[in-house]
């Protein structure tokens, strides 16, 4: 039969693999004894749509990472001052995780001398 033609519909359902998340690059920074230093960490995720999140944690002594927004908020001391070697890294809760090193170094200030009581 010339020109026949048959339709036949159906359901085409796509499951999402999971995707882990993208940490946009941090350049080495500078921070200065007893002023507060504060960094935006960024992540991304294209799972997002799909329940994912993203947490931010780090390696580091010297602050606490917000876990949630990926802020880096402290007032390094004199003790603080000189190079560290912190690494960051983000997860999306399922095991994939993504990480980025940078060096963070804290200039000292001249404190002035305090003078005891003889």
């Amino acid at each position: 039969m010339a020109g026949a033609s048959d339709v036949k519909s159906f359901n085409l359902i796509v499951n999402n693999v999971n995707d882990g998340p993208e940490l946009q690059a941090i350049p080495n920074q500078i921070a200065t004894q007893d002023i507060e230093f504060i960094l935006q960490v960024h992540a991304t995720d294209i799972d997002l749509n799909y329940d994912d999140a993203i947490f931010y944690y780090d390696d580091s002594d010297l602050f606490d990472i917000d876990l949630l927004t990926g802020e880096i908020k402290f007032t390094p001391t004199n003790a603080d001052v000189g190079t560290h070697n912190i690494k960051i890294t983000v997860s999306d809760g399922y095991d994939v995780n993504a990480m980025w090193p940078f060096t963070l170094t804290i200039n000292n200030v001249n404190d002035a001398p305090v003078l005891e009581t003889i």
